[in-house]
């Protein structure tokens, strides 16, 4: 039974998570274009960022769709009459592996922006990255 409420709450955690306003989001379009402009980038820089962000935007969509389904059928097993509690803890580690698996690529985002830019611009964009973020 308390192996149950854990899978629960820490399904819950996870799902509280992967839909938080809070978590550590790379920046949005609006953002994303605010640093361009910050950042004083060349025509050339831009192409680069946009072609990068592109990519992550359709990554980061798939993972959030996964996690989504595997986060329903973690609820539809929970709530069972008779839960699994194998397949519970198998969603629940999948979920956890597909959530640092998106934290990574978001790191790994900003990481691939950082080597486009010059020595001054990833100043600037480390200044301005800590705002995109809050």
């Amino acid at each position: 039974m308390l192996l149950i409420l854990s899978f629960i709450i820490n399904g819950f955690l996870l799902w509280k998570l992967s839909f938080s306003e809070k978590s550590a989001m790379p920046p949005q379009t609006d953002s994303l274009e605010k640093l361009k402009k910050e950042l004083q980038l060349t025509d050339i820089q831009k192409k680069e960022f946009d072609a990068l962000q592109s990519e992550f935007v359709k990554t980061e969509s798939d993972i959030e769709a996964t996690i989504k389904t595997h986060q329903e059928h973690l609820n539809e097993n929970i709530f069972a009459v008779h839960p699994d509690e194998a397949t519970i803890a198998d969603l629940t580690r999948y979920i956890a592996d597909e959530q640092y698996h998106l934290e990574w690529i978001r790191y790994r985002q900003w990481v691939k922006l950082k080597k486009i830019c010059s020595t001054k611009q990833q100043k600037k964009m480390a200044e301005i990255g800590s705002e995109i973020l809050e």
